[in-house]
């Protein structure tokens, strides 16, 4: 049995999520409910991050570690390091910053679910995206 595409749209911009059977229901739920916090058009990648995001804020931690796992199949980030795919992709700080936002809102979920080794054992969320006030602290340049 193949698994289930959700569809998650923001303006023009539609991403495609492959998720296991049992997770497709409420993600779909989910995708109906979301909208993205920006007025501009954003990419597929911001649209994927905050979509991440908006499943932990909805308390549905399975949808968002199933979500997160896509990201991390689409992006590559169990090889490359979420910054690398952040500056891949050419994002100004806005979407760099909506993008880091989404990744690491589902730290605290992944710490506890997944193998310790792939963040690091007792790994906690970074101060960066544990305030609002914060603004841009580093700018990674990939030397």
């Amino acid at each position: 049995m193949s698994q289930p595409f959700v569809a998650v749209r923001h303006d023009a911009v539609t991403i495609e999520l492959m998720l296991p059977a049992a997770h497709a229901s409420p993600a779909k739920e989910l995708a109906n409910t979301f909208r993205a916090n920006a007025l501009e058009a954003i990419s597929a990648i911001e649209l994927h991050a905050s979509f991440i995001q908006h499943c932990v804020n909805c308390g549905s931690s399975k949808v968002a570690l199933a979500v997160f796992d896509t990201f991390r199949q689409t992006y590559d980030t169990a090889t490359n390091d979420i910054h690398i795919v952040i500056q891949a992709h050419g994002l100004d700080e806005a979407a760099a910053r909506r993008v880091l936002k989404g990744y690491f809102s589902a730290w605290p979920i992944v710490n506890s679910h997944i193998i310790p080794s792939f963040i690091g054992a007792g790994a906690r969320l970074p101060a960066l995206f544990t305030a609002e006030s914060n603004g841009l602290m580093a700018m990674f340049g990939g030397q």
